[in-house]
């Protein structure tokens, strides 16, 4: 059974705050008015850590589109910083999943060479037997 991995790019409320040097009850609360007025969609909610005073932050995680959309409404003058961020987070996923195909092309070429060292020690076991 094959093992399928899904990689859903998001981006948190604590990033975008962040990035754009604002507060983070202040992305979250241009958040919620986006997503009520329908401009992105419903964001998921994560809770974060808990704080010293015993309160737990709540983080909405949003997609790169609707992340440009709130970064732009927070601060124009960020979104350069959040097309830079995007396209880091591109590049690391996109090395993560050239190591993995480089780790998995090297599990089947020791496959391959343990299958060639068993059909030889097998022809010369059969070859020594038959003398």
């Amino acid at each position: 059974m094959s093992k399928l991995s899904v990689v859903v790019k998001s981006m948190s409320s604590l990033e975008m705050a962040e990035l754009c040097e604002k507060r983070h009850d202040s992305v979250k609360r241009t958040i919620e008015t986006l997503s009520e007025k329908g401009v992105i969609s419903h964001p998921q909610i994560v809770n974060g850590k808990k704080s010293a005073n015993g309160v737990v932050v709540q983080v909405y995680y949003v997609g790169e589109r609707d992340s440009y959309i709130v970064v732009a409404q927070l601060c124009p003058e960020f979104t350069a910083r959040l097309v830079d961020r995007w396209q880091e987070l591109e590049r690391n996923l996109q090395l993560e999943s050239e190591r993995k195909a480089l780790r998995q092309q090297a599990r089947l070429e020791a496959t391959d060479d343990e299958d060639w060292d068993i059909k030889y020690i097998t022809n010369t076991t059969l070859k020594i037997e038959a003398i």
